[in-house]
């Protein structure tokens, strides 16, 4: 289609009279006819040029309209052509045959103008259906490669995050010396092998213990704690000559900083100076590449925290209007249904917009897609912060109000409904119908709820529609 609610229609017809008399109904009824005088000609054009609708004679010299339809049934690589067979015959296998070649409808001679604005009628509404699931899954084809590009994204994440804590893994393991790690209350979170055979424990043990307790409050003294402490305050230390009673240890630590800067722990290593002197400047540097490989898992963790917030956001979020979408709409619904039947007061409100699909017929898809977004809009920034909106489907949205009986969802409603009315749009006026309904009583599931409030929705739109109609009293007026 060149315009909205205009078809580009092909003629094959053999009869220049018969031609004419058919592009000039054709035109007459607001479309662009092309004629064409053989199935031969009929069929170059199609392989240079989309029309959306051809109107072929039967027969024709050389390429008749069934094997004309045929070919064109053969295309690839474009959108649907609407294939109308002009013929005087009427016998059944005739018709047959062409429906068999591929014939959509047919168009009986000699020529009724009202019948040909009928059949493209029918024709536009097909091809306008087809256009739409044809956008339908190219959205869908979008939003799932989306999909596995974050997939993906989570995926390699979840592998850095992985090797680097192996590395961090074997790093703390692989140093030859004690080496422990503590929280802000000095309390032991990892030992590694040669912390615990030195000071005879198992992890178990020492997990979440007071440094003291595990290592014994002769090494621990106070100014060893004053040291720990200092971690915490992103003062590192080194050369800390600790004594037991029986053992020296040289004491280093250092704080562990998280993804932002900010201190999430400290690791501090002891080397027995009679056996191990030769080994702390080994220590240091792998200190320095623990103390890395710490902040890289922190780095990987974060942005695999975003990720599956994102992939979440989108599995609930409408890719058109950017609010919920159904999935969400029916999770906050068992949840207020929960609510609901402890006491809480709450409100579904379902509505549609006025007349959506002429507006679409007329003024073409993109616009109309312009009309949910708005609306969309208008329902998010006029609503409470503890009522929830959603695109139910379609030109349909629910709103989900609460705390409120219905006399005052059906007030909070008409405001809603008065936003939408004054809504700017270059067509025409935009207006809602909106059906709402309370829970409790009767009404005492989610299925329930829903049903109640499309009937009243259906009651507004029978009794003339931009209106507020409450299930609980069917009253047929706004409820201003």
């Amino acid at each position: 289609m060149e315009q909205q609610g205009r078809l580009r229609v092909l003629i094959a017809e053999d009869s220049s009279v018969s031609a004419k008399v058919l592009a000039k109904a054709v035109s007459d009824l607001g479309h662009v006819p092309t004629i064409t005088h053989s199935g031969e000609d009929a069929w170059q054009e199609l392989q240079a040029f989309d029309y959306p609708v051809v109107l072929t004679d039967w027969v024709m010299p050389g390429m008749e309209g069934p094997e004309l339809c045929s070919r064109i049934r053969a295309l690839e690589g474009r959108g649907y052509t609407y294939v109308i067979m002009l013929t005087a015959k009427g016998d059944r296998e005739d018709r047959i045959a062409a429906m068999t070649a591929g014939a959509d409808d047919f168009l009986c001679k000699p020529l009724d103008r009202a019948e040909l604005s009928a059949r493209l009628a029918v024709a536009q509404r097909i091809i306008s259906m087809q256009q739409r699931l044809e956008d339908a899954n190219r959205s869908l084809q979008d939003q799932q490669e989306e999909l596995k590009l974050a997939l993906d994204r989570v995926e390699r994440s979840s592998k850095v995050a992985e090797m680097s804590q192996k590395r961090f893994s074997q790093l703390f393991e692989g140093l030859p010396v004690p080496t422990f790690t503590l929280d802000a209350n000095l309390k032991l979170y990892e030992m590694n092998k040669r912390a615990l055979a030195t000071f005879d424990c198992a992890h178990h043990d020492a997990f979440e213990r007071s440094v003291a307790d595990v290592l014994g409050s002769d090494l621990i003294n106070t100014d060893a704690e004053t040291a720990l402490r200092g971690l915490f305050r992103n003062e590192p230390f080194s050369d800390r000559e600790w004594f037991d009673g029986e053992r020296t240890f040289i004491a280093s630590g250092l704080p562990l900083l998280g993804p932002d800067g900010g201190i999430v722990g400290g690791i501090v290593t002891l080397v027995d100076v009679t056996a191990a002197r030769k080994a702390e400047q080994e220590v240091e540097r792998q200190l320095v590449e623990i103390n890395e490989a710490h902040a890289q898992l922190e780095t990987a963790n974060q942005e695999l925290k975003e990720l599956n917030e994102r992939l979440n956001a989108l599995a609930t979020e409408d890719g058109l209007t950017g609010i919920a979408n159904h999935r969400a709409f029916q999770e906050r619904l068992n949840t207020l249904v929960g609510e609901g039947k402890r006491g809480r007061a709450f409100c579904l409100a379902l509505l549609d917009v006025d007349n959506f699909k002429s507006f679409n017929d007329s003024f073409g898809h993109q616009a109309g897609d312009e009309v949910l977004k708005a609306v969309a809009a208008c329902l998010k920034s006029s609503l409470r912060e503890t009522d929830f909106v959603a695109r139910y489907g379609g030109e349909e949205f629910c709103v989900l109000l609460l705390d409120v009986s219905c006399e005052r969802a059906g007030e909070l409603c008409d405001v809603l409904r008065a936003g939408i009315e004054a809504l700017p749009n270059p067509h025409r006026q935009v207006t809602a119908s909106f059906g709402v309904a309370e829970f409790g009583g009767s009404i005492s599931d989610g299925e329930a709820l829903i049903r109640a409030s499309d009937e009243a929705l259906y009651q507004a739109k029978a009794e003339g529609r931009n209106r507020v109609v409450l299930a609980s009293r069917r009253s047929g007026q706004s409820a201003a």
